[in-house]
């Protein structure tokens, strides 16, 4: 069956065109909704990024602020560590005169005593003179072989022995007897611990 259509043409024409028309409409109010939701994700999406960027470069200027006080702080405890080590070479190079006088008293036989020394740093392990004064010729003599069993110097010889003459009417002192012996001392006379009395 055929649909007589009774409308003037012109009028038919108008009705296709205006139903053009409202399809077209709803096309573009479509796009527009479209345009206008992909431009709201865009711009909430911009304002995050922009968002986290600031945070993080605010996190970023607080780590570098930390980082730059613990460059400090470590600049300082390297500087500390410097002054240790230092420190450290200072005394493990210092020497312990105090500990080579108790040596070498230790080294000494009952009755004698150290009368002239010369110790400091150019004096190890170079010859020097040592003069001792005892209170009799036996111990005197024996001098000489308590520093060889003491190994607190060696090449010791004896350049000279002799009695202190008393003036007339007095005593002589308690240690009459002078003995002056060449000898080079051992570094170990400085470093306490292995004491060799």
């Amino acid at each position: 069956m055929a649909m007589i259509n009774l409308l003037p043409p012109v009028a038919a024409k108008q009705l296709r065109a205006s139903r053009h028309n409202t399809v077209l409409l709803r096309y573009l109010i479509g796009m527009g909704v479209a345009l206008g939701l992909t431009l709201t994700v865009y711009t909430i999406t911009f304002i995050l990024m922009k968002r986290t960027e600031l945070q993080s470069l605010s996190a970023s200027t607080e780590s570098k602020q930390k980082i730059a006080r613990f460059k400090d702080t470590e600049a300082r405890a390297k500087s500390y560590t410097e002054d240790l080590k230092i420190a450290k070479s200072i005394f493990s190079s210092e020497l312990s005169y105090t500990t080579a006088l108790h040596k070498i008293a230790g080294a000494l036989p009952q009755g004698s005593v150290v009368e002239a020394l010369d110790l400091n740093p150019a004096t190890i392990s170079a010859p020097v003179s040592l003069a001792v004064s005892a209170k009799n010729k036996d111990i005197a003599l024996s001098v000489k072989e308590s520093l060889e069993k003491a190994k607190v110097a060696s090449n010791i010889t004896i350049s000279s022995l002799q009695e202190e003459q008393a003036a007339q009417g007095q005593t002589s002192g308690d240690y009459p007897i002078q003995i002056s012996l060449n000898l080079t001392f051992s570094k170990s006379i400085f470093t306490p611990g292995d004491d060799n009395a």
